[in-house]
Order: C-alpha cells, then structure tokens, then sequence
C-alpha cells in the first residue's frame, strides 16, 4: 500500500506570500486594530485565510507569530479568494 495514500488531503487550502512594502501585522483585520508588528518588504509568510471581501488575510510567520495584513500589499502564489473565510 502506497503510504501516502492513507494521508487524507488538507481540508483548507493555504497559500504563500510576501509582502511587497513595509506592512503592519495586526491583531485583528482592521487598521485600528493593534499593530504586532512591522514586517519588512519582502518578508515572506503563510496565508492561512481571509476576510469575506479578501481585503485582509490571516498569515503566520516562520517565527510561530500570526495576525492579519492587508490583502493590497502582499503578493500572493495563489489566488487570495481561494483561502477559506475567516469566521
């Protein structure tokens, strides 16, 4: 038997990305939402979902740290409408 086989797939697609300028790194998908931190251009990160109107997305960092930025400055490998909606 083919091991990965038994691998069920992943139930929620993730995507990579980086970011294209300076970009803040909030606690919640909002820009009066407080700021964890500044990201530098190019930082890269794992996208892990998005608001309804894909202006936001959650992402983690290789570092475990995670929140959300905004959608307009990161380049993503994949389509951001792709990722599940945050609830």
């Amino acid at each position: 038997i083919d091991s990965r086989a038994l691998i069920p797939p992943p139930t929620t697609q993730t995507g990579e990305a980086r970011t294209t300028d300076l970009l803040n790194l909030r606690a919640r998908p909002n820009t009066r939402a407080v700021v964890l931190g500044v990201l530098p251009r190019g930082q890269a990160m794992t996208l892990i979902a998005r608001t309804a109107d894909s202006r936001w997305v959650q992402v983690r960092l290789s570092d475990g740290r995670s929140g959300w930025v905004s959608a307009q400055y990161v380049t993503p490998r994949s389509a951001i409408p792709g990722l599940p909606v945050a609830r």
